[in-house]
């Protein structure tokens, strides 16, 4: 059964799609930002099987706004394979953000 469209895991999959990322793209991403996170247990979450604990919910809907706001801010549509430099650009954002 697919999980709810407001939990947690249906908000995920909605920005996934919405960004036009794979959940491996994602995960690569919270991994480059030090998220403990497998591609199994996205996979098992986003299909219904399982649900992310609190703390991993929150991390992991914390970055997906991020990007959402990432690509908003750029205008286009960004390379998602480059998990390591997004992860750098999401971190840059966050700096500057801290000092405005």
């Amino acid at each position: 059964m697919a999980p709810a469209s407001l939990s947690t895991e249906g908000k995920i999959i909605s920005s996934l799609a919405a960004l036009h990322m794979s959940r491996k793209e994602f995960v690569g991403i919270c991994r480059s930002l030090s998220i403990p996170i497998s591609e199994a247990s996205v996979s098992l979450a986003l299909a219904g099987k399982t649900k992310f604990s609190l703390w991993t919910g929150l991390n992991l809907l914390n970055v997906m706004n991020e990007l959402v706001a990432l690509r908003n801010h750029h205008g286009v549509a960004l390379n998602w394979t480059s998990s390591e430099d997004i992860a750098t650009l999401l971190v840059q954002r966050r700096m500057n953000e801290a000092t405005v």
